[in-house]
């Protein structure tokens, strides 16, 4: 795992650029979860400083739009999840009630409306 913080600019700069040319080669769909699903399990530091690196480059041109909600949902996950990893797997913790996901998507809809599991059903509840 490689220390994000530890990197010069133009190092973490350049890694962001060759992981984006990667995922964009190589997958169809669903670009911009798999890159974030990356930079999870490669880099280990700041996650708000990496989301903010990415928006800069997607704002100067450098990296392409289509991440920039990929990266705005991320940073809302940031701001209201615990992470914990786990092998390969990225455990997203609700700040507020304990409910553990395990993908960025459940995390926003558990936010929105609150999931609760039970007997292996999903129930969802509107939370005040």
């Amino acid at each position: 795992m490689i220390k994000y913080s530890e990197l010069p600019l133009d190092e973490r700069i350049q890694a962001l650029k060759d992981l984006w040319k990667k995922v964009n080669e190589t997958t169809l769909e669903g670009k911009q979860d798999i890159f974030i699903k990356f930079i999870e399990l490669w880099f280990d530091g700041e996650r708000k400083q990496i989301a903010n690196d990415i928006l800069k480059l997607v704002e100067c041109g450098e990296l392409p739009v289509t991440l920039r909600k990929a990266v705005e949902d991320w940073i809302f996950v940031i701001d209201n999840f615990k992470f914990a990893k786990d092998s390969f797997v990225t455990f997203y913790t609700c700040k507020r009630c304990g409910f553990r996901v395990i993908s960025i998507e459940d995390a926003i809809a558990h936010h929105k409306v609150g999931t609760i599991l039970n007997g292996g059903n999903t129930v969802r509840k509107q939370v005040g």
